[in-house]
């Protein structure tokens, strides 16, 4: 640690005096020790002295003889700056050479006495003004860095913000974009710096920024949804986030911009799922509520008929062949009628899933699909023994359903075989046919009703359907759906 002189109020290190006439080293010293009595002052009589001196550093100033036997001053001060460029120096001439002091305060001397023991006297005052300056030249070169390094922070995460960042004055003018601002909007930034703010929003909102500008003055900090206006004449939704801060003596409007289309289109996506979920749900409680009225209002009414059109004949054995004959039709009618009415309301909502469960309503349902179509259907299960939630249990009744449809309306199968297991907490689906596959390119064609409510249940149950075909070669649907 290098020991401080302190007198007046400043603060001196060791001086470097360089000087090959010890005389006027002593002349030197005296006068400086006179104000700072304190002071460490190393000599330097030689060129070996200087680079020792230089190599190890530890000194505040230094103060040179011009006229030096090994050198000049002006070749000591370029040594001393380019080692230490900070450091202040001042120089003896005893010549009074306006050129020489010239070219030394070219060469970064920050002050010079004249060489002569009248001038000697002036040599604390000299010093005291030239550490000054050295510690305010310090200080404004380190607040200059620290303003710079600030500023380069700031354009580094100005550039690589993932918002759009803009900077506009009162009037709206852009002053300032990031890549991310130009990005959003497709322009340049040479271009957007020739805009405006109302040039890159919707015609109907342009006249809203004065209206704007005022309220932010008030609250400093904005956060609104608004719309864009792109370089090719695109509207699209985005978050402006805006403030108000003072840089320069100007207010600045900073506004940070997210482009928020695939935020909108989810919550439209989400929405439309939700609404089909809503719907699929009403149509089963409406399909349950009509299985419900035919098979126990319809279909007890049916059989009552029937019943009464038999008592009838037996009562009244006296009534003629031909009515009789006519009753006998009625109540075949009847049972067909009832016959019908009991298939229309399996259908609609299956007792058996409600009674049994899932597992056992699909076997049945398969069984009798099976049993009137020329495609052999197979069913298999593995780890059901517990009960699903009702609404997941008719939705996966209903897929199985459209998927053995879809096989016996269009594949043209010989076989077709339906695997359903629970392993952990996911259950696997699969639906399989032999039959013609899909003609090719289907998979950008618009979907049949049935393949769209396949997977709009399956998505409503938040699971994953993965459909294999090749033609000729037949069709399988992989659907795996959590429990």
């Amino acid at each position: 640690m290098r020991d401080k002189s302190k007198t007046s109020g400043y603060d001196v290190g060791p001086i470097l005096l360089i000087d090959d006439n010890p005389d006027d080293r002593a002349l030197v010293i005296r006068a400086l020790k006179k104000d700072f009595p304190e002071v460490i002052i190393r000599e330097v009589v030689d060129a070996d002295d200087l680079d020792r001196a230089l190599s190890v550093g530890g000194f505040d100033l230094v103060i040179t003889d011009y006229h030096l036997y090994w050198a000049d001053g002006l070749r000591v001060l370029r040594e001393v700056k380019e080692s230490f460029p900070d450091c202040p120096v001042i120089m003896f001439t005893g010549t009074g050479n306006e050129e020489v002091a010239v070219e030394a305060m070219k060469a970064g001397l920050d002050d010079y006495v004249l060489k002569s023991p009248r001038h000697f006297s002036l040599l604390p005052a000299t010093v005291r003004a030239a550490l000054s300056t050295a510690r305010r030249q310090r200080t404004l070169r380190k607040s200059q860095q620290e303003l710079e390094e600030s500023e380069k922070r700031f354009r580094n995460l100005f550039e690589i913000s993932p918002a759009g960042i803009f900077l506009l004055d009162r009037e709206g003018k852009i002053t300032s974009v990031n890549n991310r601002g130009c990005t959003i909007y497709g322009y340049s930034r040479k271009e957007l710096l020739k805009l405006n703010v109302r040039d890159i929003v919707p015609r109907n909102i342009a006249g809203n920024y004065p209206r704007l500008v005022e309220t932010i003055s008030k609250k400093k900090y904005l956060f609104i949804e608004s719309e864009g206006k792109r370089k090719n004449r695109q509207i699209f939704p985005v978050t402006l986030s805006i403030s108000l801060f003072r840089g320069r003596g100007e207010e600045i409007i900073q506004v940070l911009v997210q482009d928020i289309t695939d935020r909108k289109e989810a919550e439209e996506a989400e929405g439309l799922r939700r609404l089909s979920e809503m719907l699929l749900n009403y149509q089963e409680e409406e399909r349950k509520h009509i299985a419900r009225e035919l098979h126990d209002h319809i279909g007890q009414d049916l059989v009552a008929i029937k019943i009464s059109l038999q008592m009838l004949e037996k009562e009244y054995p006296e009534i003629g062949e031909g009515l009789s004959s006519e009753i006998d039709e009625v109540v075949r009618i009847a049972d067909k009628t009832i016959s019908d009415v009991r298939k229309i309301s399996a259908t609609l909502r299956p007792e058996s899933l409600d009674r049994m469960g899932l597992v056992p309503a699909l076997e049945h349902e398969i069984e009798y699909l099976s049993g009137r179509s020329d495609t052999e259907l197979i069913f298999e299960s593995e780890d059901f023994q517990d009960r699903l939630a009702p609404e997941k249990e008719i939705a996966i009744y209903r897929i199985v359903q459209e998927g053995i449809t879809n096989i016996l309306k269009h594949a043209r199968a010989d076989n077709g075989r339906v695997r359903i297991s629970r392993r952990g907490k996911k259950i696997h689906l699969s639906i399989r046919d032999d039959g013609v596959g899909f003609s090719s390119g289907w998979e950008k064609a618009t979907m049949g009703l049935g393949l769209v409510g396949i997977k709009e249940r399956v998505k409503g149950l938040g699971g994953v359907l993965i459909i294999n075909s090749a033609v000729g070669k037949g069709a399988e649907l992989l659907i795996t759906i959590p429990v």
